[in-house]
């Protein structure tokens, strides 16, 4: 960057002061600005977590909050009702939330809020699921499934990806989300299972969800953009210095 000089001499060409303290430190603050600047401007660091749906088990709440790492929390609320219209209650244990009930036997899974604290024999059928931020979401694990037909079914703003039942099993597997969902807070997004089976009860847990977040930034950007800015301001403290030596000359 060319700098002119001009403003080191009056208008009748008399020497001026070489630039005092004040102009010095003016001008280190505002390369130190620049390079705060690009520093907090830089994305942030990309991570990958689970969240896990096996804490503090509960049968009698309308919503149920579960955290995971980097502060991402998701919170499940019941798309089900009653036969009164009231929303069912949210059931969790050891195996993880409940997502999915078949059968007219009656069973925690799916529980009602007709009466308090009761078995409902209504079948579970879609769960609300919201995060509290942006989000990549990778794929899920099962933590029970005794389901012998139907579909498990994930809904973000009425794109559906869809399941066989039948072919979830419990454990480590990984069941990923073809090219993964991509969440942003405000999102309709709902878990559904079709199972039907009028002789027993069958139920489905989800144990947790697999997810990315951030932004993938290559590493040496925001050092480069910092070097750069503290570098400028050097180079400009250095001209001002060289200037003052010539006015004095």
């Amino acid at each position: 960057m060319a700098l002119s000089y001009h403003f080191l001499q009056s208008s009748d060409s008399a020497q001026s002061a070489p630039p005092g303290p004040k102009t010095l430190n003016a001008l280190a603050a505002l390369g130190i600005g620049v390079a705060s600047l690009a520093i907090s401007a830089a994305p942030a660091k990309a991570f990958q977590t689970t969240v896990p749906f096996n804490t503090n088990p509960s049968s009698n709440q309308t919503t149920r909050t579960f955290t995971g790492g980097f502060g991402v929390q998701a919170t499940f609320s019941n798309a089900s009702t009653t036969l009164l219209g009231v929303p069912k209650t949210i059931s969790n244990n050891a195996n993880g939330i409940c997502i999915g009930k078949s059968g007219f036997a009656t069973s925690a899974c799916g529980r009602s809020t007709l009466l308090p604290n009761t078995n409902s024999i209504l079948r579970q059928g879609t769960i609300n699921l919201a995060f509290n931020q942006k989000l990549h979401l990778q794929g899920f694990r099962v933590g029970q499934n005794n389901m012998n037909n139907g579909s498990l079914i994930f809904s973000l703003n009425g794109n559906t990806t869809t399941y066989s039942l039948p072919t979830l099993t419990a454990g480590a597997t990984l069941y990923t989300f073809p090219g993964g969902i991509d969440y942003t807070p405000g999102d309709t997004f709902t878990i559904q299972s079709t199972a039907t089976n009028l002789f027993q009860t069958n139920t489905f847990y989800l144990s947790e969800i697999e997810l990315s977040g951030g932004t993938k930034v290559p590493a040496p950007l925001p050092i480069l953009a910092t070097a750069t800015a503290f570098g400028w301001s050097r180079r400009l403290r250095s001209r001002v210095r060289r200037a003052a030596a010539v006015a004095h000359s």
